[in-house]
């Protein structure tokens, strides 16, 4: 591993077989120049361009940032990764550090936003809500700014984009309003008024979640041999079926993509329970 720059002691721009990279480690750009080789051992975290940011702007994120706020982001991360136990993009740490450095230069501002999805991001992320309250309190107990409550659900979108392998911002703002969108259209089709603090609810929006994740990643679920189940669950369930072809519609117009017929049943499945559940409240 050689080193192409050095961007502070503990981060350098490297290149290995041929690829450029960002390593981070204790002491990895100390008195090191260009052409000047990078102990493996030394390395603790690798970092290779993916998405809208290249290397450059990683390196610049990284430049401009203090110490204490890579080592916040790092912690925050580590966290993240253990409540999720799900890879993540890497690039998160990036996007989040980038979301970070801003926040606090707001707060130096006294420019406090709101996001006007906090409530579904609550509901819908609540893993990811949960780590984004954690950002918050780490914070201000590591950083020593009072940074604002509304910084969690921001922080929590960051967490839902590396899971869909993103690193826009949008990305989860759409999985937010289709989740939303779904649960409007589920609710006029079947007359179905949720109890969203019952497990049946939370279930069906796991489910929910994933089936978006699957769909936004390109990952089509075969039938296999499961024909006859899916006609015979088709057949069974006819308003939770028309219910689902309009999710397909709707997916559809929204985004181009298509629902296969194995994934269908097991929204008609989830939907079926949630009904009948309710029902027997």
């Amino acid at each position: 591993m050689i080193v192409e720059k050095r961007i502070n002691n503990n981060v350098a721009l490297a290149r290995k077989n041929g690829q450029q990279l960002i390593v981070m480690g204790k002491g990895v750009g100390f008195g090191k120049h260009s052409g000047d080789q990078i102990a493996e051992d030394q390395v603790e975290k690798t970092f290779y361009s993916e998405g809208s940011l290249n290397l450059e702007q990683m390196a610049s994120l990284i430049t401009d940032a203090s110490g204490a706020d890579i080592e916040a982001v790092d912690g925050i991360i580590r966290y993240g990764q253990v409540q999720i136990k799900e890879s993540l993009n890497p690039n998160i740490f990036f996007t989040l550090l980038d979301h970070i450095c801003f926040s606090l230069q707001r707060y130096e501002k006294q420019m406090d936003i709101s996001n006007p999805l906090d409530w579904e991001i609550k509901k819908f992320y609540p893993i990811e809500y949960g780590i984004g309250k954690f950002a918050v309190t780490l914070i201000r107990e590591q950083l020593k700014v009072n940074i604002s409550d509304a910084e969690a659900s921001f922080v929590a979108l960051h967490f839902v984009n590396a899971q869909i392998e993103s690193s826009v911002h949008h990305e989860g703002v759409q999985m937010v309003e289709m989740t939303n969108d779904i649960l409007q259209l589920v609710r006029y089709q079947l007359n179905c008024d949720y109890d969203e603090d019952s497990w049946y609810f939370q279930r069906f929006i796991t489910h929910l979640r994933y089936y978006l994740m699957r769909q936004k990643n390109g990952v089509i679920q075969e039938n296999g041999d499961q024909n006859e189940l899916v006609d015979m669950v088709f057949s069974r369930f006819n308003k939770e079926k028309n219910c689902v072809d309009l999710i397909d519609y709707y997916l559809q117009e929204k985004q181009g993509w298509h629902t296969s017929n194995i994934e269908k049943m097991y929204l008609i499945l989830h939907l079926r329970n949630l009904v009948e559940k309710k029902n027997r409240l």
